[in-house]
């Protein structure tokens, strides 16, 4: 059996070696080398997906923000390289089309290293290139601009404000909620009635809809 290697000059002699060194390394272990080139960078990804899927949150957009990079960023790019060839300089390529946004541009940068050791971790390559990329882009000097914190004294009068505005009255309802119970948007908005137990005022937030993955009780105030 033959198997291709690359060509000069994008493959240099190095690399070549090195490439077949690691082909005849899988060869000894009993594992296809072929099967290397057959992955390609978003087969990866989307198998990362699918391999952390159940531990995601049913309210959490994690999947969707995963699923939008594939799309977006890594099929048009490094998508349909097999896993095993993508180099930092490749990496680089899909960094650049987020690198105006810091926040994406990080999470870009995350996702794409642990696709890369899911395949470290099954053989089909050495080498994570992530860190090597990023140390080639320039520093982000962008600073968060955060909501301004409203100060306590302030709460009664903004919670009359609410109270007296044209919102929907669940949407009303639920502001005061989360003021009152100092709890997440998510909790707030998905929270259902047999949560509740008005004689023990005690709201049970389920494992399933909160951040530790434990229950959550929230005392209640009259």
């Amino acid at each position: 059996m033959s198997l291709g290697l690359g060509s000069y000059p994008a493959v240099s002699l190095a690399l070549a070696r090195e490439r077949a060194l690691a082909n005849r390394q899988a060869v000894e272990e009993g594992r296809d080398p072929r099967r290397r080139h057959a992955v390609t960078f978003a087969e990866a990804m989307a198998a990362v997906i699918d391999l952390h899927r159940p531990n995601w949150k049913p309210t959490s957009n994690t999947e969707q923000q995963w699923r939008s990079l594939l799309a977006r960023h890594i099929v048009p790019t490094i998508g349909p390289m097999p896993v095993a060839d993508v180099a930092a300089a490749d990496v680089v390529a899909v960094l650049d089309r987020v690198w105006d946004r810091p926040e994406l541009a990080r999470r870009t940068a995350r996702r794409i290293s642990t696709t890369m050791k899911w395949a470290m971790g099954r053989g089909l390559r050495e080498t994570d290139p992530t860190s090597a990329a990023v140390a080639t882009m320039p520093k982000h000097r962008h600073r968060p601009n955060h909501h301004r914190a409203l100060h306590h004294s302030d709460l009664p009068d903004a919670l009359n404000k609410i109270r007296a505005s044209e919102a929907a009255a669940a949407t009303k309802g639920a502001l005061e909620l989360l003021v009152l119970t100092a709890t997440r948007p998510g909790e707030v908005r998905n929270a259902t009635w047999d949560e509740f137990d008005l004689g023990t005022a005690v709201w049970a937030i389920p494992a399933v809809r909160y951040k530790t993955g434990t229950e959550f009780r929230v005392p209640l105030s009259a």
